[in-house]
């Protein structure tokens, strides 16, 4: 039986701070609820006990990636990952909500590339092109049929204007889930994604309404240095073989360009004829991390389905010392 809310995302454990573990795919959701945990469990049943009611000061997220929303009363942060120049995102759900698989998931991400999207896009592509892939990422699920597929009006959001289309997804066994994804890039050029489903029945609009006229930007946080430190777990990584792996928010692409500057910072450098970076996976390979003489590699790939792991859409990253 499929989860009402299987796939996505952006976008979030990312390998930062302490760097933790968590970008779409054929996506197929994260998002939205009634207020008050209207939403759940899967199938849209209310969360088992009451709503705690929290006060506006402290429903206030900032993200270290550059921006800050105020949270739905009734909602949680299942994540709030990120880091200057990469960005990052936040997540949230209803309280009371399985963590591991939440019946309904709000994401909002910033980052310097569409964070979102699986399949390959342009150099420089337009928010429409960033929007027809997210749909053909939908579309490409042959179980799941898409319905009522509509464009809304763009609107005004952080200084320039955001554009967002609705869709609504019938699963084989009856159930419908409604989606809205939206896209923008901002004056300075990062790109603002947001990814929001629920089943259809407690699909909530006006709460996706209020975090998105809460967002504003914030100064991100310093970084720290390194500036990019690897999962705790992963200093357990000291003998041939050993490994250690955890779930990012970071596409492939994005995730390269992070750990080539963590690995970089920590003294290690890169086998460059061993790398592969492509939209959807990487291979990495570093000498002389920790002055080792293990050979460090790093794989990654994006999740293509929901498991005890994560999300569909987030990243699996493996790090090993090599035999």
């Amino acid at each position: 039986m499929p989860n009402i809310v299987p796939s996505l995302l952006l976008l979030v454990l990312v390998l930062l701070s302490a760097c933790g573990p968590a970008s779409p795919p054929p996506p197929t959701a994260t998002a939205l609820p009634g207020r008050t945990g209207a939403l759940g469990s899967a199938g849209g049943k209310p969360a088992d006990g009451p709503a705690v009611s929290l006060p506006p000061e402290s429903r206030e997220i900032i993200n270290k990636g550059g921006f800050a929303l105020t949270m739905p009363d009734g909602w949680q942060v299942m994540q709030n990952e990120g880091a200057p120049i990469l960005g990052g995102g936040i997540t949230l759900a209803p309280q009371g909500s399985d963590l591991a698989l939440p019946a309904a998931v709000m994401i909002v991400h910033l980052a310097d590339q569409p964070a979102l999207v699986r399949s390959t896009l342009p150099a420089s592509p337009t928010v429409q092109m960033v929007l027809d892939a997210m749909l053909a990422g939908y579309r490409s699920n042959p179980q799941i049929a898409l319905r009522d597929i509509r464009p809304l009006p763009p609107q005004a959001l952080l200084g320039t204007e955001a554009h967002a289309f609705e869709v609504l997804e019938a699963f084989p066994d009856g159930r419908e889930q409604r989606i809205r994804t939206l896209a923008a890039q901002l004056p300075d050029t990062r790109w603002l994604m947001v990814y929001a489903a629920a089943p259809a029945a407690t699909w909530d609009a006006e709460v996706l309404a209020e975090v998105l006229d809460s967002l504003r930007l914030a100064t991100p946080e310093p970084a720290a240095t390194p500036l990019y430190p690897l999962p705790p777990d992963a200093r357990e990584v000291t003998q041939a073989g050993a490994q250690v792996s955890f779930v990012s928010e970071m596409p492939p692409p994005i995730l390269a360009t992070f750990l080539r500057d963590a690995f970089t910072r920590a003294g290690a450098r890169e086998d460059s004829q061993a790398a592969l970076v492509t939209a959807d996976s990487l291979v990495l390979r570093f000498t002389q991390w920790r002055g080792s003489s293990q050979p460090v590699l790093i794989f990654a790939s994006i999740l293509p389905e929901t498991t005890p792991i994560g999300t569909m859409g987030q990243t699996i990253v493996t790090i090993q010392l090599e035999q």
